[in-house]
């Protein structure tokens, strides 16, 4: 029986090490994007209680329950609890911010 013996230069050897090390960086990559597509598309849909949509808008809750009840928040009633999803609070604020400041009739 014959062995047959492969003969690598040691520059192929350095070219296919380089490489695979270009395609590792470019995977690893590629999971850190997809990572961070994940979980902004994920931060999109969390539920927010009242007092933190309060934060993220940056309003008080008296404005809060104006807004809700002109129809500018829209909450999600789950029991007794108001709330609401960053999508629509991220909305809100597009609207707000394009329309009239003073923080009334947003519709």
């Amino acid at each position: 029986m014959t062995k047959k013996v492969m003969i690598i230069e040691q520059t192929e050897v350095d070219d296919l090490r380089n490489n695979l090390q270009a395609l590792t960086d470019t995977v690893e990559g590629l999971q850190k994007e997809i990572g961070r597509k994940n979980s902004r598309a994920y931060a999109r849909h969390t539920l927010l209680t009242l007092s933190e949509a309060c934060e993220f808008l940056r309003i008080s809750r008296a404005t809060a329950f104006r807004w809700i009840n002109n129809g500018t928040l829209s909450p999600v009633k789950a029991g007794r609890k108001n709330l609401f999803s960053q999508a629509a609070l991220e909305s809100v604020l597009i609207r707000v911010n394009t329309n009239n400041v003073r923080g009334y009739d947003y519709k």
